[in-house]
């Protein structure tokens, strides 16, 4: 379970008054990230998905996981992957992140991922549509 630790929080940065003087703007903050309807939010409240999340990650044996992703899609995953993993133990499944379009890049994990496939006669990730 991940925590998160306050401990910190008012011995640099803002001074615990300064933070109290500002809780009365959260309610209106919140309004406005919930107007926007996004939802992205509010998953990890969400117990059937939760639930349903935990099913499929239990039967899954997968040796690569791809996320494609710019930006925040990519950053975040990585800082997850770097808050969560070990700094020199390789894990299994792998995570990989293509953040570019680059097709050096994306022949290099192609590559990867092909010595890993137990079956030499599925069809690779990317296709070259040519």
């Amino acid at each position: 379970m991940l925590q998160l630790n306050l401990e910190n929080l008012f011995k640099t940065g803002l001074s615990e008054a300064d933070f109290k003087s500002q809780a009365d703007k959260i309610p209106a903050y919140l309004q406005q990230i919930h107007a926007r309807k996004q939802g992205f939010y509010e998953v990890i409240d969400d117990q059937n998905l939760i639930d349903e999340v935990q099913a499929f990650a239990s039967q899954a044996n997968y040796k690569h996981i791809v996320v494609l992703g710019i930006g925040g899609s990519a950053l975040g995953t990585i800082c997850l992957q770097h808050a969560l993993g070990h700094l020199h133990k390789q894990s299994e499944p792998s995570l990989h992140v293509l953040d570019n379009v680059d097709p050096e890049f994306i022949a290099e994990l192609e590559d990867v991922i092909w010595r890993h496939c137990r079956n030499p006669f599925s069809v690779p990730l990317f296709q070259n549509q040519n």
